[in-house]
């Protein structure tokens, strides 16, 4: 317990220097030995507390040379990955988080999108068609699923927020996971096909009010079917 203590001190002292901006990505992190004498313990018990650094993807070892900050967009992505993997976060919570970010996202879409974004959300939206016209059988189902996403992911691109595509990318493996819901409910998929339209449409006209609504529904729809399906012997 001790030992665990002492690393979770380095670790916050680490952590205050990254939020202070003192390390910076490509600088080198405090030495073992410095790391060692200043909190009066062993070696080992350092690398332990680097080895956390390593684990999130912010810290990357050159033998002879140190270890150093490094900035990977990805690690917030696989961890989050990693923790829906490991069911961490039930169909529940993933749903709700989607609603909530995607709410957000299709007002600064549809306030931004320019002709370039909307052609490609109309190639998108062409592709999604395509797989609602068959979308019974399994696969094809979870190539609906795919198509889905896809379309919402281009319209996450049209914020311009790199933080809110990470999130939004965050959530892939969970969102398609859903698809044994999909499969479940037989009527979803035409219960939530003529809200794409309207969704787009809203985009393509710059119309935020349109788009949210458009928006809206289907993911409430969504969160209540994933309730329904928790609260049975699912």
């Amino acid at each position: 317990m001790e030992e665990r203590r002492r690393v979770d001190e380095i670790i916050a002292y680490i952590n205050e220097l990254i939020e202070k901006n003192e390390l910076k990505p490509g600088s080198k992190y405090p030495s073992e030995r410095k790391l060692s004498e200043m909190f009066k313990v062993s070696r080992n018990t350092v690398k332990k507390a680097i080895q956390y650094f390593e684990v999130m993807g912010l810290a990357s070892t050159k033998t002879g040379s140190g270890t150093y900050l490094v900035n990977r967009p990805s690690s917030l992505l696989g961890s989050i990955e990693s923790r829906q993997r490991l069911n961490v976060y039930n169909y529940n919570e993933i749903q709700q988080t989607r609603r909530i970010l995607e709410l957000g996202i299709v007002k600064l879409a549809a306030e931004n999108a320019n002709q370039q974004d909307k052609r490609l959300l109309r190639e998108a939206y062409e592709k999604l068609k395509l797989c609602e016209k068959n979308a019974s059988t399994s696969a094809e189902i979870d190539a609906y699923l795919e198509a889905d996403y896809e379309l919402h992911k281009v319209i996450a691109s049209f914020t311009r927020n790199t933080l809110l595509m990470e999130l939004h990318e965050s959530l892939r493996v969970g969102i398609l996971s859903m698809s044994e819901v999909w499969k479940r409910y037989s009527d979803i998929v035409n219960v939530i096909n003529p809200y794409h339209e309207g969704i787009v449409n809203g985009i393509l006209n710059n119309d935020v009010a349109a788009a949210s609504a458009a928006m809206d529904e289907p993911l409430y729809y969504m969160e209540n079917r994933i309730k329904m399906a928790l609260n049975s012997d699912y």
